[in-house]
């Protein structure tokens, strides 16, 4: 079992969600702005190089890389928890945990993404609490309390964020109908998702 002192990723991430108060929780103020990258999965090949391709003919693009599947068990809301159970759909994956506190502002903001775009869209709340902390029941209650009314998986051994290359938290990831990451999103402020929305919509004409 992942044990989350260890990873250098995850110490940031928990460094970076625990700052909303006094003593070691003081840091979220300064938790770096909304960012926008496609974000290699830990296992993806190498990216093309373009300048490598034949001279003539059109320029071969870098293909964006399919997200890791969703691991650990289904403790809340409703609609697919699974990247496999949306394929056909967007899919917005967030990595939060219940003592992250700009989780509980992202919470409600990615509701109202999925009240939206509706069936279109799959909204996926993927928790890393330590199992040792957290029981199911806070899950549900973390979610209720936030008006969420998505899935939300608890990846309690840690092998999605892992895999994800998590290093934030929140951490949001857009995935496409095919199920290749098409951006991440590092920490959350008042109206990401207005800029979230513009890339879903764009994602859904494809």
């Amino acid at each position: 079992m992942l044990e989350v002192p260890r990873p250098p990723s995850l110490v940031f991430a928990f460094a970076v969600c625990a700052c909303a108060g006094a003593g070691p929780a003081a840091a979220v103020a300064t938790a770096p702005p909304l960012e926008v990258a496609v974000a290699p999965a830990a296992s993806a090949p190498p990216s093309v190089d373009e300048e490598a391709s034949a001279p003539e003919g059109p320029p071969v693009v870098t293909a964006a890389p399919s997200a890791p599947e969703i691991q650990g068990k289904h403790v809340a809301g409703s609609g697919p928890w699974t990247l496999a159970g949306a394929r056909g759909r967007v899919v917005l994956v967030d990595f939060w945990a219940t003592f992250c506190a700009p989780c509980k502002r992202s919470f409600p903001a990615w509701q109202s993404l999925a009240d939206k775009f509706g069936g279109d869209l799959v909204v996926i709340g993927v928790s890393v609490d330590e199992a040792g902390d957290v029981r199911p029941a806070d899950l549900r209650q973390f979610a209720a309390d936030t008006g969420a009314r998505f899935a939300i998986a608890w990846d309690d051994k840690h092998r999605t964020a892992e895999a994800f290359g998590l290093a934030t938290l929140p951490s949001a990831y857009l995935i496409d109908k095919v199920g290749r990451i098409r951006s991440s999103h590092r920490g959350y402020q008042p109206g990401d998702e207005l800029r979230l929305g513009e890339e879903i919509q764009d994602l859904l004409k494809e």
